[in-house]
């Protein structure tokens, strides 16, 4: 018996024996065959094969008939030791695995073990590797009536289970996006399958749509009920309900990667170094985590300024060695004078804490706080919530019980709002007489210590901590004497009216702060007070000198005041905020000291002082990004880039923040510009969630302002938030509304740029032809009106238009002509991508030196830029030049350097595309084995990835590294799902074409020959029209192992010559293949072949 044989039914039947194709061509005999497989190594009775191949009208002589079928068949296999003679019957004997039937259950058997044993991606892996055996009706060229009628619909019931469940381990993966269009087609194909319907409204559902979701359901009741007379059952209509009330148990983790990095946060302040007191009160809460981590969060209760958030800070550095894959700490602002931190807010800067990418982090906080349970099931993780004021602050941010642990502070006894937890409450009391004075001593030194004053100050300031040390503040530059006068004042009440604080507390720290503030300097109260206006959680000199409108000189002189008394803390140089009861202080103060009219002038100061900066950051770092809004406005100067984008980074709290102030108190000029002055920022650095809140509310802050052109910008804006979270039908929507407003007030500026934005999202798409529609309306309305930045960029997506369309002369002459328009428009970002597409397009001509000398400087220009993830694409298209060249060794360097990269950034597109860049100049360097590992890891992620090209690159390289390894028959399959969807990409699918050509050449039966010469006729069409020399040469070469097959020698050697003057002086790699398949000088190199 052979020891590679294989036999296919899942689809047309085949055979193959040691990698040769045999054809069995007699209808009979496939259905004998056919009949022989279905029991692999087991007698098949007479009676049943006579009733497999006549169906009940047997012939005269079935018996002797059958016998003479079976003679035929063993020539035909040619080995008689395949079909053997039983006394009952015939029996097949194959090795196991060899029969794709036997293969696929066992691979559906070791999907469901591992989907039982919890292990989801292997079972994913298995369940798509039986999948994947099927390429199409299974026995559908066996002309059997029995066959078709009783076995081929089992047959695919066993299919369709397969698949769903190997949909509802995905579901359980948390892959919900990429099933949405899977699970669309399933249920058109199969409108009756209630299970697909399910799975359909779930994807729906969890990927934020669920109005879609609720309309799936309508759409497969209404035709259960016209087609069958039926309604939905049982567990549909379960399902339906479930949505109808938002069920929390529909929510689904986020997608895993085995990929990402391991992070662990490390987020906790630094501890006090003075810290004093309640040193049992620590013991305590350590020693009982040492017993065990408590099950529900340990609330840490007491009043304001008694010292929580230092406390229980403290406490968890305590702990921290307990808690080995991390800390989280978030100050919710619970008691802060502006909005509360929200939980999609906490949630988000969690996820990315942890390492999960931007690009996965969802938008709904149902689905985020679903993420974050996920990710920290089964880890032991310390989380610190502090000031929360409500219990719906906390409940969506506890991970599950095992392990982790939670210490919340609050104001409030939150007990009663968590009744369903465990919750542990600890009462922070102020500090003892003796824990006061060590206090007082820490920061006066030890001569105060024992003074009578000292233990009264103590009882005035209520033992706080915040009042002693505002206090001590007070007192630290004066001299002993000075604590005397100091306590008499402070004991006659020179007071204002008392904060809304219940108890003696709140008069004692009221009286601190009147102490503090009256003796400060006129213009350090007046500052105080202002900075009560302030949104954002903390404050900088210029922040400071626009409320004042002094220079940034004396508001730093005056900061430092304020920091020397304890009204206002320095966290890092330059950088100041309050305690949240000084804040309240200060807005009170500010509130009686001031008009609203004066409020209005200082606020307006202080949204000008952010909003300048925006701008400025904006027009330094992203120069390329359409302004709609605040236009050729410069804003503050900044020196050089880096000034920029690290203002940005540690204003982004205050932007927000600022912008969000703008838009409640109805200044929708400020709030419509913040927006549109950020999108360049948020876009590079992934903030998506604050992306996507903004620039939805700035679209009703325009519209409820009447602001047509401001809502026009921010539909704009929130398009492009849609864009870059792959959300493409919306922003699609979101631009066309906004050009449409656009042309309606003849603001050609913004028409254009929203038409050029939806011609990227059909890009996206894969929708080519829609997208050069839009680029080219936007381009000649830029052109007409003058618009030379939008014309610029225009041209530059027109050219890559061009590339992916296969037009190659027009696209490196559109590349040409961007490249000298950018660098006259000084847009450094879209000159850097256009010199990429001209590198691409010439690297697709065939001329691959001059491709490496413009990748080169492309990767230059956008590693300058910081531009990780355009650098990556260029590393993949220079790796991919150099293995034109047979430079392997750059060529491996630098797909290693992609590879490192990607696995840094987390983003699985590029990863895929590194992995195919690293597999395919593995496989040209002969490590065959190391370059499918490669193609295995990104054939895992390619229903992750909805890139089109990025997923034609997977299927066509890993169809071409599976040659070598001896899987020819996945290959083929791998390459047929590659030329269905490379439809829209000539390039591409002339790829396609060329690969399975050569695949069927390496398969070389009689026919496959025929449809491989076909196939690479229509290649050479392609490529031949694109102007494309490598593919040409290749398309010729595949023609000419045809006709040598064929024994037309002198045909092939001048298709081979043919190719060969093709590429005549381009340095290709591949051309001593060519050249040393000819083998006769029959043909001269001009002649051509029929």
């Amino acid at each position: 018996m052979p020891a590679d044989v294989r036999f296919r039914i899942l689809g047309p039947l085949e055979v193959s024996l040691a990698g040769r194709s045999v054809p069995i061509r007699a209808a009979k005999h496939r259905a004998l065959l056919a009949s022989l497989l279905l029991r692999a190594n087991r007698v098949v009775p007479v009676d049943a094969l006579v009733e497999r191949l006549w169906a009940g009208n047997p012939p005269a002589r079935a018996r002797g008939t059958l016998q003479t079928y079976v003679l035929r068949l063993r020539q035909t296999l040619g080995d008689p030791a395949l079909v053997r003679t039983a006394p009952e019957g015939y029996y097949i004997e194959v090795p196991p695995g060899s029969v794709d039937l036997e293969r696929f259950r066992e691979l559906s058997d070791e999907g469901t073990r591992a989907g039982d044993a919890g292990d989801l991606t292997a079972a994913a892996a298995a369940l798509d590797e039986a999948l994947q055996l099927w390429r199409g009706a299974p026995l559908a060229d066996v002309p059997s009536d029995s066959l078709q009628r009783n076995v081929v619909p089992q047959l695919v019931e066993q299919h369709l289970q397969v698949l769903e469940r190997r949909i509802d381990i995905d579901l359980q993966r948390g892959r919900h996006q990429t099933l949405i269009a899977e699970l669309q087609a399933l249920t058109a194909k199969h409108p009756a399958r209630e299970p697909f319907w399910g799975q359909l409204m779930l994807a729906l559902h969890r990927s934020g749509r669920q109005a879609d979701a609720l309309a799936a359901y309508q759409g497969v009741a209404g035709y259960l009920a016209d087609e069958l007379g039926i309604d939905p059952g049982e567990p549909l209509r379960r399902l339906h309900q479930a949505m109808l009330r938002n069920d929390p148990e529909l929510l689904a983790p986020i997608a895993s990667d085995p990929t990402r990095l391991v992070v662990v946060p490390s987020q906790l302040p630094a501890d006090i170094a003075d810290f004093v007191g309640r040193e049992e009160l620590i013991e305590e809460l350590v020693a009982r985590f040492e017993a065990g981590t408590p099950d529900g969060p340990v609330t840490v209760m007491g009043p304001p300024g008694v010292g929580k958030t230092a406390f229980i800070v403290h406490l968890a550095h305590r702990l921290r060695p307990r808690f080995p894959d991390g800390q989280l700490y978030a100050n919710l602002r619970g008691y802060a004078l502006g909005p509360a931190l929200s939980t999609a807010q906490v949630l988000s800067r969690f996820l990315r804490a942890m390492g999960v990418p931007p690009e996965q982090i969802p938008l709904d906080v149902d689905h985020q706080a679903a993420a974050f349970r996920s990710l920290v099931d089964g880890k032991r993780i310390l989380i610190v919530l502090d000031n929360a004021a409500a219990a719906d602050q906390i409940r969506p941010l506890l991970p599950p019980a095992e392990g982790c642990a939670v210490l919340v502070t609050s104001r409030n006894d939150l007990r009663s709002r968590l009744p369903d937890l465990d919750t542990s409450p600890v009462l922070l009391e102020p500090l003892t007489p003796a824990e006061s004075r060590q206090l007082l001593s820490a920061v006066l030194g030890p001569d105060l210590k024992d003074l009578p004053e000292s233990t009264e100050l103590a009882r005035l300031c209520a033992y706080l901590p915040l009042a002693l040390r505002i206090a001590a503040a007070n007192l630290a530059k004066s001299p002993p004497s000075g604590l005397a006068d100091y306590v008499a004042e402070l004991r006659n009440g020179n007071r204002l009216s008392a904060l809304s604080i219940a108890g003696d507390e709140g008069a004692a720290v009221r009286a601190a702060f009147d102490l503090s503030y009256t003796t400060l300097q006129p213009r350090a109260r007046e500052l105080f007070c202002l900075l009560g206006l302030v949104p954002g959680p903390d404050f900088t000199p210029p922040a400071a000198a626009a409320l004042l409108a002094t220079d940034v000189e004396a508001a730093a002189e005056l900061l430092d005041q304020l920091a020397a008394v304890h009204l206002v803390q320095q966290v890092v140089p330059g950088r100041y905020q309050f305690h949240d009861l000084i804040r309240l202080y200060a807005a009170q103060r500010e509130h009686e000291e001031n008009t609203r009219t004066e409020r209005a002038i200082v606020v307006k100061r202080l949204l000008d002082h952010y909003l300048a900066g925006a701008i400025g950051a904006a027009h330094m770092a992203y120069r390329d990004l359409v302004r709609l809004v605040v236009g050729r406005q410069r804003g503050r100067e900044f020196v050089t880039e880096t000034d920029a984008l690290a203002w940005l980074d540690a204003e982004r709290l205050n932007l927000i923040a600022a912008f969000g102030y703008a838009a409640r108190h109805h200044l929708s000029d400020h709030a419509v510009a913040l927006a549109d002055a950020l999108r360049g920022y948020f876009l590079a650095h992934q903030y998506n969630v604050d992306w996507f809140a903004t620039a939805s509310t700035a679209v009703s802050v325009a519209r409820r302002a009447g602001d047509r052109r401001g809502e026009a910008a921010m539909l704009f804006n929130l398009g492009t938030a849609q864009w870059n979270m792959d959300r493409q039908e919306e922003a699609v929507e979101s631009f066309l509304a906004a050009a449409d407003i656009f042309r309606e007030l003849g603001a050609d500026d913004g028409a254009a740029a929203s038409l050029n934005n939806a011609g990227n999202s059909h890009l996206e798409l894969g929708q080519f032809d829609e997208a050069a529609a839009y680029f080219d309306e936007a381009l000649g309305l830029a052109k007409r009106s003058g618009l030379r930045d939008v014309e610029v960029i225009g041209q530059a997506n027109m050219g890559f238009v061009l590339l992916e369309l296969g037009r190659l002369g027009e696209a490196i002459e559109h590349c040409r002509r961007s490249i000298e328009l950018c660098r006259e428009a000084g847009l450094r970002h879209c000159e850097a991508h256009s010199v990429a597409s001209l590198g691409a397009a010439l690297l697709e001509r065939g001329n691959p030196a001059e491709a490496i000398e413009q990748l080169t400087t492309a990767l230059a220009m956008f590693r300058a830029l910081g531009e990780v993830n355009a650098g990556l694409e260029v590393l993949h298209r220079l790796a991919n030049a150099y293995q034109l060249t047979a430079r392997v060794e750059p060529a491996l360097e630098l797909a290693r350097e992609a590879l490192d990269s990607a696995r840094r950034t987390g983003n699985r597109r590029a990863l895929a595309m590194s992995l195919c860049t690293l597999g395919l100049t593995l496989h040209m360097t002969g490590r065959f084995a190391e370059a499918m590992r490669c193609f295995d890891e990104t054939l895992t992620m390619i229903d992750d990835i909805q890139h089109l090209r990025t997923r034609l690159w997977v299927l066509i390289g890993s169809s071409m590294a599976m040659i070598p390894v001896g899987r020819i028959d996945e290959a083929l399959a791998t390459g047929r799902r590659a030329l269905e969807l490379a439809a829209p990409l000539p390039l591409y699918r002339a790829r396609a074409l060329l690969l399975l050509a050569h695949l069927l050449i390496v398969r070389g039966g009689t026919q496959d020959m025929a449809d491989a010469y076909t196939f690479a006729m229509q290649c050479r069409e392609i490529y031949r029209d694109a102007g494309n020399p490598t593919g040409n040469a290749w398309s010729l070469h595949a023609m000419a192992k045809v006709r040598k097959f064929r024994g037309e020698s002198e045909v092939a050697d001048a298709l081979n010559r043919e190719a060969l003057r093709v590429i005549e002086g381009n340095a290709m790699a591949w051309a001593e293949r060519i050249r040393a398949a000819v083998s006769s000088p029959g043909v001269p190199p001009g002649a051509s072949p029929s």
